[in-house]
């Protein structure tokens, strides 16, 4: 499972894609794209690039977690289903 992250270009902030298109701060938000979505997924990603408007884009591999830490703009807390990039 993917998601889409970069940074917003006039704060520098951390957003990712929702399921409506929009680029918001809030990781809980975040489209997730399957699979199956590979093809819908780098188009949004060029589409997203042809704006300018958010930089540094990437494609961030999620799972959900079952108990372990919940990622967020403050730091980690624990959680429950929540999406994690399994780095974390």
């Amino acid at each position: 499972m993917d998601i889409l992250t970069g940074n917003e270009l006039t704060s520098g902030g951390t957003v990712y894609l929702d399921k409506s298109g929009v680029w918001v701060e809030d990781l809980q938000a975040a489209r997730i794209f399957g699979k199956d979505e590979l093809s819908e997924r780098d188009a949004v990603l060029a589409a997203t690039k042809g704006t300018g408007r958010v930089i540094n884009l990437e494609i961030e591999e999620v799972t959900l977690d079952e108990g372990g830490g919940l990622f967020s703009s403050s730091g980690f807390a624990n959680g429950f289903g929540r999406r994690v990039p399994p780095r974390l």
